[in-house]
């Protein structure tokens, strides 16, 4: 009996022991994990909050580079002049800047790049411009400019021109600004001839470009040279900035895609059909067509005439069928020739929104959203051409963006300013 009542004692204990091991065994694995838990969440937190930091110090640093910018853009910015070690380069790239600033800090080394252009001038405020001397003007074809109209002399009156509707409604919503004295020229054309200052320079060329290859890593611009004539039958896109100086002409196949790229050209451009250019510039010293393509903000469209030969008195910027979002500019040596037949055409299936600036003839048949400045207007119907005609023009000035900047060919009496990207310019054409 006592034996028996031993043995159920014994058998408890050992009961209570082995409860008691595994408790202990139990409690410790949930240690484990409660304190495997905890650093995970403490690592977290502590990889979080340098994630966190970084970024702020990165957009810290980001600002700083934005304010030596705003300073170095206008020539206000040196050394210690605020609290950063940047380091500024400034680029001239066809007519915009390029400013390049480097800044660091214990975190980041940032390189930020900004284009910038010209604060637009007050005289491109106005809806027209028209500086022929003692300018007697006609208006008719149903002609709507929403935007104040600057003439050299108020003398515009309703017209009549075969086949064309006659001039029933209003035709400005604004007021005619009488100016006698107005000046035909407000651009710089010698930043257009320095352009070309490449081609002639040979080894003794100073400038800010030099003949590379497009992979060079060693500056924010990069050039090449093509001593005759070229088809381009590829995209050229990337973010670096890229400038082709040609000796000849320039032709780009259909559907090609060019990107931050300057093509300065001697000879005549012919931009294909299918082509979206974005960022870009075209320069030459002839024709440049353009046809069934979208040329998109912030780009330049410039030709130049010169009177040393009566065949550059007929250059021409032709556009069809085409989206502009930027400046177009025909620039004349002389301006007021009665023989130069130079001009900016542009066709009704077209649309502009930007600054149009010709020193000589504008034929303008688009719906323009902006400011045009021209010393004729030109109108030809069949064989008459008709001079300083308001045909059916449809300008508005009031829809222009007010951030759009102007490139630095135009007199930078407001300073310079930071061109913004402007996505939803892409998509004006209705």
């Amino acid at each position: 009996m006592l034996a028996s009542k031993f043995q159920t004692d014994l058998k408890k204990v050992k009961n209570v022991k082995n409860q008691q091991g595994f408790s202990i065994a139990y409690m410790l694995f949930l240690m484990v994990i409660i304190s495997t838990l905890f650093l995970f969440t403490y690592s977290t937190v502590l990889v979080g909050n340098y994630i966190t930091i970084r970024q702020v110090k990165k957009e810290e640093l980001k600002l700083k580079n934005r304010s030596v910018f705003n300073l170095s853009v206008n020539n206000k910015f040196s050394p210690g002049s605020v609290d950063t070690t940047a380091v500024v380069k400034k680029h001239r790239w066809g007519f915009y800047l390029i400013t390049e600033v480097t800044n660091y800090n214990k975190f980041y080394k940032l390189n930020d790049i900004y284009t910038s252009g010209v604060k637009i001038p007050a005289v491109l405020n106005y809806g027209l411009v028209l500086t022929r001397p003692n300018l007697r003007a006609s208006v008719t074809g149903e002609t709507k400019i929403t935007g104040n109209l600057l003439v050299t002399r108020d003398r515009i009156q309703n017209g009549r021109i075969t086949g064309i509707p006659y001039q029933k409604e209003e035709y400005l919503k604004g007021e005619v600004v009488e100016s006698e004295n107005l000046n035909p020229d407000i651009v710089d054309d010698s930043l257009f001839l320095s352009l070309y200052d490449y081609f002639n320079a040979g080894d003794n060329y100073i400038y800010e470009y030099r003949e590379i290859s497009f992979n060079d890593s060693s500056m924010v611009i990069d050039t090449v040279f093509i001593p005759d004539s070229l088809f381009i039958d590829r995209d050229i896109t990337g973010e670096r900035y890229k400038v082709i100086f040609c000796e000849g002409g320039i032709t780009t196949g259909e559907n090609i895609s060019l990107t931050r790229v300057a093509l300065i050209a001697k000879g005549k451009i012919n931009i294909g059909a299918g082509n979206k250019i974005i960022n870009s510039q075209i320069f030459s010293m002839d024709d440049i067509i353009i046809s069934e393509s979208d040329v998109l903000y912030p780009s330049v469209i410039c030709s130049y005439t010169t009177a040393e030969d009566s065949a550059f008195l007929s250059r021409k910027i032709e556009i069809k069928n085409s989206t502009i979002n930027g400046s177009v500019l025909l620039l004349s040596k002389s301006i007021g020739l009665q023989q130069n037949r130079s001009k900016i055409y542009i066709d009704e299936d077209s649309f502009v929104q930007g600054v149009l600036y010709c020193e000589n003839n504008l034929d303008l048949r688009a719906e323009l959203f902006g400011s045009a400045f021209t010393h004729n207007l030109l109108f030809e119907k069949e064989r008459s051409v008709y001079l300083n005609w308001l045909v059916g023009l449809k300008i508005n000035r009031d829809s222009l963006d007010n951030s759009y900047t102007a490139p630095v060919v135009f007199n930078p009496v407001g300073g310079y300013d930071l061109i913004e990207q402007h996505e939803e310019w892409s998509n004006i054409k209705q």
